[in-house]
């Protein structure tokens, strides 16, 4: 932990006296290393979605992991949260095969590694309520979090302390609020989130007085960028969601920082300068596997005190060759290929992504048409990578390259007046351009929200009259503020669905012969 320290020109003629002297006692250097990964997402090999882009996952970079730990056995490996959920094999394991613990490929894959601690991401409490799961009950690792509560009870250990060449370092762990607007299984089961600024405060007393570590490493999974979920935060009346820099500026007892959830990787490479915020470096660790970064820690020991006198980094990116691809089959299984790359009949007849980003925005939403809202309001899809598709057949693999996030549409009652409010929504502030979870769709059967005119506050009867309106269990819950700018909420909901938006797009793309005008980039071709 960081001392304080006085500097006195007494005290520095003094030590340029000792530093020259014969009987000088040398100040000692501990070296520590620290291998550092973020935000993996259940990511064992990108290359089932993405077969044309370099490789992440956790097989392209475990034998790296490996080789240092087999000359270095006081290595402390360190991740930065969202372990579990996000990749198309986690959610295949998950819904589909009802997989968890080490009967998931990915999580033995990754307790075998030996890690010291994972910090509590947003996306590992996604579905199974992860206190009271094999992933909790199987790790070899210590889960960390030290502002998840429920009843008061801590529901995960706030701090590990290590032992490291006679060293105490001490980590602890902080999860983002944001699972507050979410995550629904986190308000079923009234967890209690705090503040960042309240909990780091309540958990550095405890080390403080308890631990007396000579270095000290906060493990966070909240973003470095206040702008991007604070805003949503405050509407929601959370605590704010990305407030790690102005922890970091409040608390400098930290030596190290590790952040996570931004998907971030800093630094890039090796030999790039460390981040430093208010005298803090800081370590992000990336996303889905792509790289490891090796932290070298050197502690000078003056006898009464320790401080972090160097801190070097080194970049791993993740291997592209090998046999990774030939591991990942024999892990996942011929069924999880046979259903990911599932074929429609609809062959690829155009390179232009925007026109194909136009259909299936349009697609997403009729494919919920006969759920009977009135309209649907669903999150902005952004096609990409289609020059390398002409040509071949549309797969379920592409639907989940555009559509990332296991989103079901939620049907509320709204006005006219809260669709125009949601049709038209302004930047938040410091931002030129609007946030990319506050993009919307809006399909309906008929022409629902009146145009804009001067008066258009005074005409109210037409923009009273209530609508059926399908959204997607994302923005329900909170994200991107929308529904609590319109003050939506449960008493609004006529019902939930059951089906993914991906799910329900591939049942519909399956049985159709004709498609909308927009969707010209496809062609109906039936399979043999």
């Amino acid at each position: 932990m960081k001392p304080v320290r006085h500097f006195h020109f007494f005290s520095f003629f003094l030590f340029c006296v000792a530093f020259f002297s014969i009987n000088v006692s040398a100040r000692t250097l501990k070296h520590l290393e620290i291998l550092v990964t973020s935000d993996l997402h259940g990511w064992l090999s990108t290359s089932d979605i993405y077969p044309t882009h370099k490789k992440k996952g956790l097989l392209h970079i475990q034998d790296w992991i490996l080789d240092q730990k087999s000359t270095n056995n006081n290595l402390i490996l360190i991740d930065g949260g969202d372990l579990l959920y996000g990749s198309p094999h986690s959610f295949y394991c998950r819904r589909l095969q009802g997989c968890t613990g080490e009967n998931n490929p990915f999580f033995k894959v990754f307790n075998e590694l030996g890690y010291d601690a994972v910090v509590v991401g947003n996306h590992d409490l996604d579905f199974t309520p992860l206190w009271s799961s094999e992933y909790l009950k199987q790790a070899r690792f210590n889960w960390l979090s030290a502002n998840i509560f429920r009843n008061g009870i801590p529901l995960f250990k706030p701090y590990v302390n290590l032992n490291r060449e006679n060293v105490n370092v001490v980590i602890a762990g902080f999860t983002t609020p944001g699972i507050l607007m979410w995550q629904e299984q986190v308000r079923l089961n009234r967890i209690e989130v705090l503040d960042l600024t309240e909990a780091v405060g309540n958990c550095l007393d405890i080390i403080e007085k308890k631990e007396q570590p000579d270095l000290l490493i906060g493990v966070f999974h909240a973003g470095l960028n206040a702008f991007r979920g604070n805003e949503n935060s405050k509407l929601n009346r959370i605590p704010p969601s990305n407030d790690l820099r102005a922890v970091i500026k409040r608390f400098p007892q930290f030596d190290l920082v590790i952040s996570g959830h931004d998907h971030y990787l800093n630094p890039r490479y090796t030999g790039r300068k460390v981040q430093y915020i208010s005298g803090t470096p800081v370590i992000s660790g990336g996303r889905w596997g792509e790289a490891v970064i090796k932290v070298r820690i050197e502690l000078e020991d003056s006898g009464s005190e320790r401080h972090v006198s160097l801190i070097r980094t080194e970049t791993f990116h993740a291997r592209q060759r090998g046999a990774t691809n030939e591991e990942f089959r024999n892990m996942t299984g011929e069924d999880y290929f046979t259903y990911l790359n599932e074929k429609l009949p609809w062959l690829v007849d155009s390179s232009s992504n925007k026109k194909a980003s136009e259909c299936i925005n349009k697609l997403i939403a009729i494919s919920h048409s006969d759920k009977l809202p009135d309209a649907t309001l669903f999150p902005v899809i952004r096609v990409s990578g289609l020059a390398g598709r002409k040509g071949k057949m549309l797969s379920r693999a592409d639907l989940f390259r555009w559509i990332r996030y296991d989103n079901r549409p939620v049907t509320l009652r709204m006005s006219a007046r809260d669709l125009f409010l949601l049709t038209h929504p302004n930047p938040e502030f410091g931002y030129r351009r609007l946030a990319y979870n506050r993009k919307l769709y809006l399909w309906s059967r008929d022409q629902l929200v009146p145009q804009r005119s001067s008066s258009f506050w005074l005409e109210g009867s037409q923009f009273d009259r209530i609508y059926s309106v399908a959204i997607s269990d994302y923005h329900f819950h909170g994200g991107g503020g929308i529904v609590r700018q319109v003050f939506l909420s449960e008493k609004d909901v006529l019902s939930r669905s059951d089906f993914y938006l991906r799910d329900s797009l591939f049942a519909y793309l399956k049985k159709q012969k004709s498609l909308p005008d927009e969707c010209g980039f496809l062609k109906f071709s039936p399979l043999p």
